[in-house]
């Protein structure tokens, strides 16, 4: 796909997208969420939820830590960030 730079105020800017945000046409009514202290500890991305997306629930990520091994179960640790 070619790259077609884009003029805002007459000036050119980058247009970018990321798996942390869903377009607000796309989100339906959906509310938006907020980030995790380890995605974005400084609120930078937080701020910026307004102008273009949301953070919905398909937008969260989860990880899951080993925790231990108890008669040879498995367990995991969920965490949200």
């Amino acid at each position: 796909m070619p790259w077609h730079p884009v003029k805002e105020h007459g000036l050119h800017i980058l247009e970018f997208g990321n798996r942390y945000f869903t377009p607000r046409e796309f989100c339906g009514g959906e509310d938006s969420l907020p980030l995790g202290k380890l995605v974005d500890p400084y609120g930078i991305l937080s701020d910026r939820t307004h102008h273009n997306g949301k953070h919905t629930k398909d937008n969260q990520v989860l990880y899951f830590e080993y925790a231990k091994e108890v008669d040879q179960y498995v367990y995991f640790v969920n965490h949200h960030m």
